[in-house]
């Protein structure tokens, strides 16, 4: 038998055992959906955070962190409040009413009928007290009087409710003749204990509605792929721009560039935008959106309420010179539960997941953040025996217990935890001079148990399983910076 010499072309060879590496590469990913007992074991932290001292990659670790706290075990606090032999007074209260439960009573609600509760308020002025001007969660109760008997939790008179103070600006792009407006990016409201960001409040007959959403913008060079939020762009003879769900969409490069969706009832809204000026990008994604609206038919135990979107100035009571109650002249956007039946003799609001187009008529079940128990031994008179309120509150440790300085890691440490070591082994410039990035990752570079380059990465993350490190870093802070968030998405 012959054999014939068969020549094979070295390209072809290079080709075949690229491919190979690529398949051994892609099969021995880390990934960290797979290995999320990494980061947490039943809700335990497993992991810390190390950034480099010196580095400017402090913010890549702290949104690390941030994660870390989110998707670990919180722990519940009590907060209790009882007001025993209380009498109606109402008519000479705010609102007329007997409580307002509110956040903190200590800055400009701090008169009765105003009562203190851990309740959410956005403190944008940092001076650890909630002022008139501030977004926040009230409870709303009024005991009414009915053929002589009291108390009596009538239609109306238990409502929990987020007060919106302040929604965004919208900014309108322009390019030739085509313009689309975008939102500016605004403070997050709590309500049912979800945080959620209050974008725009539509009104019309029949129907308000609150719509919501977490808009990102940013300004980048002149590049030929981009990749945003999840939005990747490549920039050719034409642009096109593919969504994180994969669909693809293709743009004249002269056009001003948006995507619009109807979302729930609402029509035509900007998800997406992109615009070249004087030798850069703007882009503007939306993630989390969706809509509250109008809803009756809620069940919460034994209870119903509705949920009502409006605005209004609600009316204070004037601390200062004691007149009965006043209008500051700016408006409230309003979500608020309502009872709209009888309310039964132990009173509670659950939490609950609200689906992106808002709450249906239905039954909702979840945990019991806040009771109302109140005791009265006679209905004929006009006093209470006791007032009882809980509020039952979700603590997340700090991100910062889960963050740790390259300087601060010691081998006791190192046997207790996992490390997600944040930054390159390169050097960086800052105040402080120049300094190598991150101290554990060059001791693992040194050693060469990392296989990376990370002088030439453009974001990403290796595991080092004989020193149960994850590194996360590139070329530089943007790149480390994108491979956090892209580690972030992935949990």
């Amino acid at each position: 038998m012959k054999f014939r010499n068969v020549f094979i072309p070295i390209d072809y060879i290079i080709i075949m055992i690229a491919r190979i590496i690529l398949i051994i590469f892609i099969l021995s990913l880390w990934h960290p959906q797979e290995n999320r007992d990494f980061f947490v074991v039943d809700g335990e932290p497993q992991c810390l955070v190390l950034y480099g001292e010196n580095s400017a990659d402090f913010e890549s670790a702290k949104i690390i962190a941030e994660k870390i706290a989110e998707i670990s075990k919180k722990k519940e606090e009590i907060f209790p409040y009882l007001e025993e032999n209380y009498s109606d007074k109402n008519n000479l209260r705010t609102s007329h009413c007997d409580f307002i439960v509110v956040g903190n009573t200590s800055g400009y609600f701090n008169e009765k009928p105003y009562i203190s509760l851990p309740l959410w308020y956005d403190d944008k002025n940092l001076n650890g007290k909630l002022d008139k001007d501030e977004s926040r969660e009230e409870i709303f109760i009024n005991f009414s009087e009915e053929n002589n008997i009291f108390p009596v939790l009538n239609i109306g008179d238990l409502r929990y409710r987020a007060v919106i103070e302040e929604l965004p600006m919208k900014k309108l792009w322009k390019s030739g003749e085509k313009n689309v407006y975008i939102y500016e990016n605004a403070g997050k409201v709590r309500f049912l204990n979800q945080d959620f960001t209050p974008l725009e409040f539509f009104q019309s007959i029949g129907e308000n509605v609150v719509f919501f959403g977490d808009p990102y913008e940013k300004e980048l060079p002149i590049q030929k792929d981009i990749e945003f939020q999840g939005w990747k762009v490549h920039l050719g003879e034409e642009y096109t721009v593919i969504e994180p769900n994969g669909n693809t969409h293709s743009f004249d490069p002269d056009d001003l560039i948006y995507i619009q969706r109807n979302v729930c009832s609402l029509k035509e809204i900007t998800i997406f935008a992109m615009k070249i000026e004087d030798n850069k990008i703007d882009i503007y994604v939306l993630r989390n959106y969706g809509a509250l609206q109008d809803t009756t038919g809620i069940k919460i135990g034994n209870d119903e309420w509705s949920l009502n979107i409006r605005s209004l100035d609600i009316e204070y009571e004037d601390v200062n010179d004691m007149s009965p109650v006043f209008k500051d002249g700016d408006i409230e956007y309003i979500i608020e539960l309502r009872n709209y039946s009888p309310l039964s003799e132990n009173i509670y609001i659950t939490e609950f997941q609200i689906p992106p187009c808002g709450l249906s008529e239905g039954s909702y079940t979840g945990r019991i953040f806040f009771s109302l128990e109140i005791t009265d031994s006679d209905p004929h008179d006009k006093e209470i025996d006791s007032v009882k309120m809980i509020y039952k509150k979700v603590i997340q440790e700090s991100f910062l217990r889960f963050l740790i300085k390259d300087t601060e890691l010691t081998e006791e440490i190192r046997n207790s935890y996992n490390i997600i070591s944040v930054g390159g082994p390169g050097y960086t410039k800052t105040e402080k001079g120049t300094n190598i990035c991150n101290l554990w990752t060059k001791a693992l570079v040194d050693q060469e148990l990392s296989k990376v380059d990370w002088y030439i990465s453009e974001g990403e993350w290796e595991y080092i399983e004989d020193n149960k490190t994850l590194i996360v870093a590139g070329k530089d802070r943007e790149a480390t910076r994108r491979a956090a968030e892209e580690l972030i998405e992935s949990l």
